[in-house]
């Protein structure tokens, strides 16, 4: 049995240069199964620590067709204690929007094998993620990456003010991030 994983292509890698707020963002479809909520409630608790956090959602808004989830994203927002610190871009290429990012968040409660995950460990971003599907397969804790549980805003939160707050932490799991998709998962890797 040979298992052939998502790959991204080797010219993706670039790291973020700019001088912007601490942005952390994700890229995933507005939705219970993305765990939009749980990267809001993140977001919040993350605030009430450091407030000079950014957060950035992009994604499509309204495939879902859950009126009772939109209710309670809606309360979720107002939550957010200061303005400008949440974006919702609605949908927006991950090309486009990973280059702002210093830490990526991927809050799902369910995935099979996430392509923005390893777009941002290609670039150098260090990633926080819920262990589900094939994520622990693309991140080993502590080494490539950050692992949470599902369904734990309160573990992605302390790890978002930890990253914010030890830049050599942020850097060392960014290269080796990278790292690992330069040797596992690029679409050559992948091909061969």
């Amino acid at each position: 049995v040979f298992t052939v994983r998502n790959g991204v292509p080797t010219s993706a890698t670039q790291a973020r240069t700019d001088g912007t707020p601490f942005t952390v963002g994700t890229v995933a479809t507005v939705s219970r199964t993305k765990g939009t909520d749980l990267f809001l409630r993140a977001a919040r608790l993350s605030l009430d620590e450091r407030p000079g956090l950014r957060f950035e959602h992009a994604g499509s808004p309204d495939l879902h067709r859950d009126s009772g989830f939109d209710a309670e994203l809606a309360v979720l927002t107002r939550e957010i204690p200061e303005s400008g610190a949440l974006t919702m871009l609605g949908y927006r290429p991950a090309e486009e929007v990973l280059p702002r990012f210093d830490v990526y968040v991927c809050s799902s409660r369910s995935e099979a094998f996430p392509l923005a995950t390893l777009e941002a460990m290609a670039r150098g971003i260090p990633v926080v993620a819920a262990t589900v599907g094939g994520i622990p397969e693309q991140i080993d804790h502590l080494q490539t990456g950050v692992l949470v549980r599902r369904d734990d805003a309160e573990a992605i939160a302390t790890w978002l003010v930890r990253l914010h707050d030890d830049p050599e932490l942020r850097a060392r799991l960014g290269a080796a991030g990278a790292e690992r998709v330069r040797s596992d998962f690029t679409v050559e890797a992948q091909a061969k």
